[in-house]
């Protein structure tokens, strides 16, 4: 067994808080869950491809046939009664699969070249958003270089200030609003390689990406203030005195 399948075992042990059982394939030496719903054990055939499509993908798109790569099976085990798990194409669901672990790679990347990032979220398809303690200029294209690099599937990134939570989509619209000017904030890289599923390219996997840095100029401390309420007017309101 392969290092990083221990570690893996070790790890869903350690969740569980107990040992994680484990059987051989019936076709070769590779240890699986025994508690398993479904094994299939199979051979990748890397010179194979096979048409697949029209078929449904996570952009809310229906694309149409195209070559995929192609698997031979070689046996399927699974338990009394096994339920099989599956997605709805496009939804929230088919998106949760892949932006968790997309997140903490973009988090490690940017964190490499801003040591202030607060967080990142990917909203969307192809999209990131960026939450940075801006503390030199030119970090926020930093941020943006990063998440470009780190991740294929990446087409367009904005980075915030730290005041701005990027998990409400109506404050990230409101900096892009009110702290970016396009002539001097937008970054735009032509001829790189990205997703083959977007449907925007003329080729497969040949795209155009773009940053767009929405932090406040020259720094967050030095630009037009926020207004707020005074802490003491919130004490002051009780809602009883309104009669509701």
């Amino acid at each position: 067994m392969s290092r990083r399948a221990s570690t893996s075992g070790s790890s869903r042990g350690g969740l569980l808080g107990e040992p994680l059982e484990l059987v051989k394939c019936e076709t070769s030496e590779v240890l699986v869950p025994a508690q398993a719903e479904l094994v299939i054990e199979a051979e990748i055939l890397p010179a194979t491809r096979t048409a697949e499509g029209p078929f449904g993908e996570f952009t809310g798109y229906s694309l149409g046939e195209r070559a995929r790569e192609v698997v031979k099976v070689k046996a399927v085990t699974h338990r009394a009664g096994a339920l099989f798990q599956d997605i709805a194409v496009a939804h929230l669901d088919h998106m949760l699969l892949s932006t968790i672990p997309m997140e903490a790679n973009l988090y490690r990347a940017v964190r490499a070249m801003v040591a202030s990032v607060k967080a990142v979220r990917v909203p969307g398809p192809f999209t990131c958003y960026v939450s940075i303690e801006q503390r030199l200029p030119g970090q926020a294209k930093n941020a943006i270089l990063a998440v470009l690099g780190a991740d294929l599937y990446m087409k367009r990134v904005v980075v915030v200030d730290q005041d701005v939570d990027i998990f409400d989509d109506r404050q990230v619209t409101w900096a892009l609003a009110t702290r970016c000017q396009p002539d001097r904030d937008i970054t735009i890289i032509t001829h790189a390689r990205g997703s083959d599923l977007d449907p925007s390219t003329k080729e497969d996997g040949y795209s155009a990406k773009w940053g767009v840095d929405a932090t406040a100029k020259p720094s967050l401390a030095a630009y037009t203030p926020r207004h707020r309420v005074p802490a003491d007017v919130w004490q002051r309101i009780d809602l009883k005195d309104f009669q509701l």
